[in-house]
């Protein structure tokens, strides 16, 4: 009978668990560590002024006084500051695209033109020299 004892494994069933974990303080301050004491007592007195999360509280505050639209647009530009990813381009057909960039290469060509006559009609200054009569060259 000796030998069948010494060939038994023993198994030990674990439940899971699925409802909120307790936290174990590992690191409690103990009564005995000043360092704790003094960490703590140093860490609820100063509250240092942080300007990059006040200035974001800011900014939420005042989208509150603009109206839907441009809430929406500041919260992208916002979230996009802070690293996210900017939006995609709303799609546009490409027949109307294509007249789009006609319309403002055409705009762009007549502003250029315009800007053209412009300089030089102010270029245009009388640059004409005058010359003296020297009365030791005469002819």
């Amino acid at each position: 009978m000796s030998s069948c004892g010494a060939n038994v494994e023993i198994v030990q069933f674990n439940e899971r668990f699925c409802g909120r974990k307790v936290p174990k303080n590992r690191n409690k301050p103990s009564k005995n560590n000043p360092q704790s004491k003094m960490n703590e007592h140093t860490s609820s007195e100063v509250k240092e002024f942080n300007i990059r999360k006040s200035r974001y509280e800011i900014k939420r505050f005042a989208l509150s006084g603009f109206d839907a639209e441009k809430q929406k647009r500041e919260k992208i530009s916002i979230a996009v500051k802070l690293g996210a990813k900017p939006p995609k381009k709303k799609y546009v057909n490409y027949k109307v695209l294509m007249e789009l960039k006609k319309k403002e290469k055409e705009e762009r060509k007549a502003k250029q033109t315009d800007q053209y006559t412009l300089k030089q009609l102010k270029g245009r200054k009388k640059t004409s020299k005058k010359t003296r009569k020297n009365p030791s060259s005469i002819m």
